[in-house]
């Protein structure tokens, strides 16, 4: 993903869903808890830490993480324990179900589905495509402002 962001930095939006796996009995939580680092601008950086230990990710890890990140403890701790991103994590579940998501890694692009831990080239090749449709609606008039949105509208199952 960083490579593709960089090599189409001006194109490429990434929008991150939470689909945590029913069977990782923590994975809610740890949802939760990344939505908490986003509050603070730190989103990614936790994401990447629970992903690189995803055998370690029970409370007391999370607020490990939380501390080295160096967010606020208080409010991380207060949005665990009152389930303040629980309804929003939920929401992306409902979202993925919708659109046939039944497991991850999935990424959509511009309402294609890609399952699976696809190599770079395969991730590309989509990406091209998708980029080559937006071109052409953008050249026939479509606001290139917004343009995701509209985009979205055009798509029955998002």
């Amino acid at each position: 993903m960083d490579r593709l962001l960089k090599e189409y930095k001006d194109e490429l939006r990434v929008v991150f869903r939470h689909f945590p796996l029913g069977f990782h009995d923590k994975a809610h939580v740890a949802s939760q808890a990344s939505m908490a680092a986003h509050a603070e601008g730190k989103f990614w950086e936790f994401h990447d830490k629970i992903f690189a230990n995803q055998d370690n990710i029970g409370r007391s890890d999370l607020e490990r993480y939380a501390k080295e990140l160096g967010l606020n403890m208080s409010k991380f701790k207060k949005a665990l324990d009152t389930g303040k991103y629980k309804a929003h994590v939920d929401a992306d579940l409902a979202m993925a179900a919708k659109v046939g998501i039944d497991g991850t890694p999935t990424m959509v692009i511009n309402g294609r589905l890609l399952v699976g831990a696809e190599p770079y080239d395969k991730v590309k090749l989509e990406l091209e495509a998708a980029l080559s449709t937006a071109r052409d609606l953008i050249t026939k008039g479509t606001p290139r402002k917004g343009f995701y949105k509209s985009f979205l509208a055009k798509i029955p199952k998002l």
